[in-house]
C-alpha cells in the first residue's frame, strides 16, 4: 500500500482541529515548533518554514469503514495526547479498494506533517531582517507501516503484499524444481 494524502482534511474547522491537536502534542514535547529555534535563530539561520513541517507521528492515524457510506468510504482518525480520535478526513475515492482490502496486513500508520503556519524571513526597507506569520494548510500524509515496521512508500518497490505473493510464488516453483 502506498502513503496518501487525507482528503478532506483541508476544510476550515478540520485545520483548527488539527492544528489544536498538534498543539497538544508539542506542549507534551512529541512535536517541536519551528525546530525548537526562537525567532532570532530563524533569522540567523535562515530556516523559515511551517511550524511542524517534516515531523512524524507514528501510531496516531486510525482508519475507519463507514459501512453505511453508499462510497465505501474509510476515514481517517487522527489520536489526541489524550488518546481521543477524531475524524480528520478520508482516505482518496480512489484508494478506498485498495487500501480496504490491505488494511489487515498493516499494523499501524504514522503521520508525516507537511505545511501549517508559517514563519517567514522579510526584509523592511532598512534591510533589517523580520518574520512575518501566515497561514498554510496542514497537509496530512499517512504512511502505512507492514507488520515487519517497514513503511510502504510509493516510489519504491512498497507493494509488499504483491512482493510476499512473489516469494511464495518462487518457493514453490523452488520446491517443485528441487521434487
Amino acid at each position: 500500500m502506498e502513503e496518501f494524502r487525507a482528503a478532506g482534511a483541508n476544510y476550515e474547522e478540520k485545520q483548527e482541529l488539527i492544528q489544536e491537536i498538534f498543539d497538544g502534542y508539542a506542549s507534551k514535547g512529541k512535536l517541536e515548533s519551528w525546530y525548537g529555534m526562537s525567532d532570532q535563530e530563524i533569522i540567523e539561520e535562515e530556516e523559515d518554514g511551517a511550524e511542524f513541517e517534516d515531523q512524524t507521528l507514528q501510531g496516531v492515524i486510525t482508519l475507519e469503514k463507514e459501512l453505511d457510506n453508499k462510497h465505501n468510504a474509510i476515514k481517517v482518525l487522527l489520536t489526541d495526547v489524550d488518546n481521543h480520535k477524531h475524524h480528520v478526513g478520508y482516505v482518496p475515492k480512489r484508494m478506498n479498494k485498495k487500501v480496504d482490502t490491505q488494511m489487515e496486513y498493516i499494523s499501524r500508520y504514522d503521520l508525516d506533517i507537511l505545511g501549517g503556519r508559517e514563519k517567514i524571513i522579510s526584509m523592511d526597507d532598512n534591510d533589517n531582517k523580520y518574520l512575518y506569520e501566515d497561514e498554510s494548510e496542514l497537509i496530512l500524509v499517512v504512511q502505512p507501516v507492514d507488520k515487519e515496521g517497514n513503511r510502504t512508500t510509493k516510489g519504491k518497490n512498497t507493494d509488499w503484499v504483491s512482493r510476499g505473493i512473489l516469494t511464495v510464488i518462487v518457493l514453490v516453483v523452488i520446491l517443485k524444481i528441487v521434487t
